[in-house]
């Protein structure tokens, strides 16, 4: 997928370019959201670095199930096999 250019940083969910396509339930400009592993994450490039996209990335790598809110995804230290998110009742 080609990702059209975006000049500046956006600072609110509807300045992004990929706004109006986007299907990740987590923004890293947006307040709130939970995130399951298997769901789409933001394709933004001015959001690779974050600290939700890196850790979505790495929670997905290694395969971990269960929810995951924004706070727990900008909250977490350690990333592992045996990490999982909340379960859903």
């Amino acid at each position: 997928m080609k990702i059209a250019q975006q000049e500046k940083q956006p600072r609110v969910a509807e300045e992004c370019v990929l706004f109006d396509k986007c299907s990740a339930p987590v923004c890293p400009v947006a307040s709130g959201g939970v995130w399951y592993s298997d769901e789409d994450i933001c394709h933004n490039p001015w959001f690779n670095k974050d600290k939700i996209i890196r850790n979505q990335k790495k929670l997905r790598k290694v395969k971990a199930t269960g929810v995951f809110t924004r706070e727990k995804l900008i909250n977490m230290k350690r990333i592992g096999k045996t990490t999982k998110g909340e379960t859903v009742k």
